[in-house]
């Protein structure tokens, strides 16, 4: 059961960090959402910052990349 649990953790952490991930890549360009003015002015920062999200979902989900689902 405890297995279950970290799954459905593992799964809702990896969802709320991709809205976040496709919000920063698109949300401004193809679905003209607000964007905060410091990330539009600073593409390095907004770069910094898509990195470590994206290193996050996949350290949140090492375990599915390195054994696969079986």
């Amino acid at each position: 059961m405890s297995d279950h649990k970290n799954i459905k953790r593992n799964l809702i952490i990896s969802a709320v960090l991709t809205l976040i991930l496709f919000y920063l890549g698109a949300g401004h360009g193809l679905l003209n959402l607000p964007f905060p003015e410091i990330l539009r002015n600073n593409q390095i920062f907004l770069l910094v910052i898509r990195v470590i999200l994206s290193l996050l979902v996949i350290f949140v989900n090492k375990a599915l990349f390195t054994k696969g689902i079986s």
